[in-house]
């Protein structure tokens, strides 16, 4: 993965019960977001780890709609994009399941 791909800046809080929290600046304007950890995930295939973050104060209720951020993990605060088409779909694919599994 390039060096491109990785987001500068990235900072981690103090955690928020079961997760962490990151600020994450945006590249254009500076301004920096706060998001909370929804969870985490290894795969044996790649020996890459994902993460999944929504906005900080995002409530899961179902009648609003939260954007979701996926990035690839590295230890203590790396997150790079993802970028290929087929790691998008392996990270979409263990979502939802993680999800229907939660709504069960």
């Amino acid at each position: 993965m390039s060096e491109e791909s990785r987001l500068d800046g990235v900072r981690v809080l103090e955690p928020v019960e079961d997760g962490d929290r990151f600020i994450i600046p945006d590249p254009e304007t500076g301004e920096e977001y706060v998001f909370e950890e929804l969870f985490r995930f290894e795969l044996d295939t790649n020996e890459n780890a994902y993460i999944f973050l929504q906005p900080e104060g995002s409530d899961n209720d179902e009648e609003e709609e939260v954007e979701v951020q996926a990035f690839r993990f590295e230890e203590p605060d790396r997150l790079f994009m993802i970028e290929s088409e087929e790691e998008w779909d392996m990270v979409t694919e263990v979502f939802n399941t993680i999800v229907s599994e939660d709504d069960e």
